[in-house]
């Protein structure tokens, strides 16, 4: 294909974006499990400074907690926001999806234009076997009409062990229009130019 390779430059992107997303919320969750560890420092210093009476240890191991309950709230609440939150803007994600959708555009213009000789190529040959055998059934009808009648019948076998009919048969029995093959090159060229 000529065209530039839009889906995989939108892949990368992505890419990019779910790394530096993923990045953000595993600084996030370390800061939190560091204020987390904090928290729990400062009930023991809460602890020990009630027990030896320390009011002012008492009083900053509180702020310590406060200040670190805090934050665990904080960090926690931006680690939502950034999982709930949308990669880019919405316009930004409708011209991604606009670009996609003029990328499949440009590679069916492109395969078009890379198929329309091999399937000319494909119907010659197809009307030259059809004609062909347009010709076959044509002599053979005039044969069997105006020369010998035929009696044999492929598939057919009669009372005396033959094939060999004892009346004129046709040489088929519905009519030939050519192999498999062709009628399903017929039917896809058919289909294409519905």
């Amino acid at each position: 294909m000529k065209t530039k390779n839009v889906p995989a430059e939108v892949m990368k992107r992505i890419k990019g974006l779910e790394t530096k997303k993923a990045e953000e919320l595993a600084a996030i969750k370390s800061k939190v499990n560091e204020n987390a560890a904090t928290l729990a420092e400062a009930e023991k210093e809460i602890k020990v400074a009630t027990e030896s009476t320390d009011l002012t240890a008492y009083q900053a191991a509180k702020q310590k907690k406060h200040n670190a309950a805090e934050a665990v709230e904080m960090y926690n609440a931006r680690y939502a926001q950034l999982e709930s939150k949308a990669f880019v803007t919405r316009k930004d994600s409708d011209a991604t999806i606009d670009n996609l959708l003029k990328y499949e555009k440009d590679i069916e213009a492109e395969f078009k234009e890379a198929i329309a000789e091999p399937l000319a190529d494909l119907k010659a040959i197809y009307e030259e076997y059809c004609d062909g055998v347009t010709a076959a059934e044509t002599t053979i009808a005039a044969w069997t009409h105006r020369i010998h009648a035929n009696y044999r019948s492929t598939g057919t076998t009669y009372a005396d062990g033959t094939n060999v009919s004892p009346v004129p048969v046709p040489v088929h029995r519905t009519p030939f229009e050519g192999c498999k093959e062709s009628v399903l090159v017929k039917n896809f060229i058919d289909k294409l130019a519905e």
